[in-house]
């Protein structure tokens, strides 16, 4: 099973054949080493007639799964024989352990903070660490009162809102939630962590520039991740370079659901709004229009974002120029490409064509304008290789892909790595993040106090635990705790040279 496994997520397609020869070889061939005798012998002979199939029909894609009967078979027999005997065993109770960490809320003891990553509108983002793995996470720090200063009454539903979403979603191409939790004055959210920065540099004020191999590679991952949030009937309306963060392997990371929608996951049912929002040139027109029109927009606005980024990150400028407002003349409005020519006769094959499917101003024309209309994107021309390959979605969901961004990414996290070593390593705290961490201790023993007042219910409370315990009841989100099932399967296979001691 762990051949097969090795099988499906081998991105070169030359080592595929080997892979499957070597399986055969080893485990399905009537002079076996490793003969597996659960596996019948008729079955074995269509893992004999795979060989020549992969030799015929080279397809990566199809490759990766000619034994997938087997290995199911194989998975049926380690039930049927051993499942029993793993119950009983300690490495059954060591997964009942784990499991149990998903239903125990965690407090701010849990991590040790690092240094500021950065300032919102509503807090800070720390870099911690999480005391009982070494994992690093990104800590999200939001002072409720400042929150529900801005939003008023519905402010504890908002929040909620985009928490309960970046909870129910979980992919490989997206900074995921770890772990929500709250006291007395804070809400907290734990996410990935990433060292590489954002794309920023690379669109029209930055100096950096990205080849058309690492761009063609960003709009796989970015366009792969918008498919699957639409599956989710999530209309994401924030997608920019500021938004795409890179992992230290290169590869593109989603942030900031902040204005978010999901619609009717249960039905299939996408969301519409008549709100206006999102960044600037990056806004479709039918979102800058619907306020006029009282026309609700959809999903196909993220598509829309998706082609200004795009175009931004091949030509430097902005398809439609600094202040788009109008959308009423093509001639007048648009920026006519430098690097890429009218007849899409250019160094980028396809990529024309492309963007003019995507930045159409009709959303019931644009390219992506529907579930179908998506597949048909992700079949474009222009996402094929050098050798004229259709791009395997199945690797690029499950960040696989080889990324051409790596030595970028390298070079950023070795920057930061040289910077952490300056400063005194992770035993080394700035002024502000060091009293942002007391004082989320601080309101963690408040809460405690407040909680443990509420519980003795007794008459002669001080003022101090009344003003504690009507605080901590007017300030409370229900529902705001979680903690991510991958963030604890992930913890326990990494880093476990890095534990830092809880004591």
């Amino acid at each position: 099973m762990y051949a097969v496994k090795d099988l499906q997520n081998e991105p070169d397609v030359e080592n595929l054949l080997p892979i499957v020869k070597a399986i055969y070889a080893n485990f399905a061939a009537d002079n076996a080493p490793r003969l597996i005798s659960s596996i019948p012998r008729t079955i074995r002979m269509k893992m004999a007639d795979a060989l020549t199939m992969t030799r015929q029909f080279p397809d990566g894609r199809i490759i990766r799964h000619v034994y997938d009967e087997p290995m199911a078979l194989a998975m049926s027999a380690l039930e049927q024989r051993v499942l029993s005997d793993f119950i009983s065993s300690s490495h059954y109770h060591y997964v009942l352990e784990l499991k149990a960490k998903e239903l125990q809320p965690v407090t701010v003891d849990y991590f040790k903070v690092v240094r500021m990553l950065g300032k919102g509108a509503f807090g800070q983002v720390l870099e911690v660490i999480k005391r009982d793995c070494g994992k690093r996470y990104a800590m999200k720090v939001m002072e409720k009162k400042q929150v529900a200063s801005v939003f008023g009454d519905s402010w504890e539903s908002l929040v909620l809102v985009e928490k309960n979403l970046q909870a129910s979603l979980h992919h490989p191409l997206l900074i995921n939630l770890a772990y929500a939790f709250q006291n007395i004055r804070y809400l907290i959210l734990v996410m990935d962590c990433c060292h590489g920065g954002d794309l920023e540099d690379f669109g029209v004020n930055g100096r950096e520039h990205l080849t058309a191999a690492q761009i063609r590679f960003v709009g796989l991952e970015v366009c792969a991740v918008v498919v699957h949030l639409h599956k989710q009937c999530v209309m994401y309306r924030d997608l920019k370079p500021q938004n795409l963060l890179l992992d230290d392997q290169g590869h593109i990371r989603l942030i900031d659901f902040g204005i978010a929608e999901q619609g009717d996951v249960a039905n299939g049912v996408r969301p519409t709004s008549g709100v206006e929002c999102g960044s600037g040139v990056y806004v479709a027109p039918e979102i800058k229009t619907c306020y006029d029109s009282g026309v609700r927009y959809g999903v196909q606005c993220d598509w829309f974002s998706f082609g200004v980024m795009l175009y931004e990150l091949q030509e430097k400028e902005y398809p439609f120029g600094e202040c788009p407002i109008a959308y009423r003349s093509m001639t007048d409005e648009y920026v006519q490409p430098v690097l890429l020519d009218d007849d899409g006769e250019s160094e980028v094959p396809g990529m024309f064509d492309l963007l003019a499917g995507l930045l159409d101003w009709n959303p019931d024309q644009r390219f992506g304008h529907s579930a179908a209309a998506e597949d048909e994107l992700m079949q474009h021309e222009y996402w094929l290789d050098m050798y004229g390959n259709p791009p395997d979605w199945e690797l690029i969901n499950k960040r696989l892909l080889p990324s051409p961004l790596l030595p970028i990414a390298t070079e950023r996290v070795g920057r930061w790595a040289r910077k952490e070593a300056e400063e005194g390593g992770v035993d080394s705290i700035d002024k502000v993040s060091e009293e942002l961490a007391k004082d989320l201790a601080h309101a963690r023993d408040e809460t405690d106090q407040a909680l443990a007042a509420a519980e003795h219910n007794e008459s002669n409370q001080s003022d101090k635990d009344l003003k504690l315990m009507e605080t901590e009841s007017e300030y409370n989100v229900e529902d705001w705790e979680f903690s991510s099932e991958h963030a604890i399967q992930s913890e326990y296979r990494e880093n476990h040279e890095e534990v830092v001691s809880m004591f």
